[in-house]
């Protein structure tokens, strides 16, 4: 869902207020990430009652690029990390980032 959204839900609860304008800052943002995010002495049955909607929540098209875009580096990141010690692999690495992009038509 999208950041903004959720971190509202966040205001509500005194245990998450705080970390509302961080979750705002993000584009997408799902349990597993709030999960990471918070500290442990809040549940995760209160992180899932923040995905928990009975009304759709539409993600502007803005954000979801962003979110494809950090995933895409995350990838390329990764792919880099592995390879490190030579130019080849960051220029797979690299590659591996333009199969993706024009996978998922990131323009």
């Amino acid at each position: 869902m999208e950041g903004k959204y959720i971190a509202e839900k966040m205001l509500e609860s005194i245990t998450m207020s705080s970390f509302a304008p961080i979750v705002a800052k993000m584009p997408v943002v799902t349990k597993d990430d709030l999960e990471k995010l918070l500290p442990d002495y809040v549940s995760g049955g209160d992180i899932s009652k923040l995905f928990d909607t009975t009304t759709h929540v539409y993600i502007s098209e803005d954000a979801m690029r962003k979110a494809y875009t950090k995933l895409a580096l995350d990838v390329v990141v990764s792919h880099a990390e592995n390879h490190l010690s030579n130019t080849k692999g960051m220029y797979e690495a690299i590659d591996v980032l333009k199969a993706y992009i024009d996978a998922s038509e990131i323009k």
